[in-house]
C-alpha cells in the first residue's frame, strides 16, 4: 500500500476518534484539532498521489469514501447537537448516497471516475463550513448571516457537484454497457 492510500486509511482511523471526543468530551478545541489533521490528510493524501504517481484504484475508491466518513460524521454530530438543520444534513447525506451508487454501477461496468472540480469544491465548502461551525462552539458565537452564507453554499455545491457528477458521466447509466 503507498503512502497516499496509508494517509486514507488514518483519515478513516481518525473519524471515529474524533467523534468520541466530540461527543463524550468538553475538549471542542481537541475535536476541531482532530477535525483539521483528518482533513489536512486529504491535502496531502491527493498531492502525494498526484506529484509521485500514486494514484491507484483503491485510493481513487477509499478516497471518496474516507472524506464522506468525515464530513457526514461531523455533520450528524452537529445535527444531534442542534448546530445544523436536520434537512440540510438530510440533503447531503442524499447526494452522497445517489454518487456512491452512481460510482458503483460505474464500477460494475469496470470504469472508474475519478472526483471532478466541483466535488472538490463541494468538498472543500463542506470542510469549511464544518471548522467554521466548530469555531462558532468554541467562541460561544451564534449563528449569524456568515454562518448562513457559508452553510447555504456550502448545501448548494453540495447539490450542483452531484447533478454535474452525474452529468458528466451519464452514458454510465446507458443500458446497452
Amino acid at each position: 500500500m503507498n503512502l497516499a492510500n496509508k494517509l486514507t486509511i488514518i483519515r478513516m482511523i481518525l473519524v471515529p476518534i474524533y467523534a468520541v471526543v466530540f461527543l463524550y468530551t468538553d475538549w471542542s478545541i481537541l475535536a476541531l484539532a482532530l477535525f483539521v489533521i483528518a482533513a489536512l490528510t486529504d491535502l496531502a493524501d491527493g498531492y502525494i498521489a498526484r506529484q509521485y504517481s500514486m494514484i491507484t484504484t483503491l485510493g481513487k475508491f477509499i478516497d471518496p469514501l474516507a472524506d464522506k466518513l468525515l464530513t457526514l460524521t461531523a455533520f450528524v454530530l452537529f445535527t444531534y447537537f442542534g448546530l445544523i438543520n436536520p434537512l440540510l444534513v438530510i440533503i447531503i447525506i442524499a447526494r452522497e448516497f445517489i454518487i456512491s451508487v452512481f460510482r458503483a454501477v460505474a464500477a460494475s461496468k469496470q470504469v472508474v471516475i475519478a472526483a471532478g472540480n466541483y466535488g472538490k469544491l463541494k468538498t472543500v465548502l463542506q470542510i469549511s463550513a464544518i471548522v467554521m461551525i466548530h469555531l462558532y462552539v468554541i467562541m460561544g458565537r451564534s449563528p449569524d448571516i456568515i454562518y448562513w452564507l457559508v452553510v447555504a453554499a456550502m448545501v448548494a455545491m453540495t447539490v450542483i457537484s452531484g447533478a454535474d457528477y452525474i452529468y458528466r458521466n451519464r452514458q454510465v447509466l446507458d443500458e446497452e454497457q
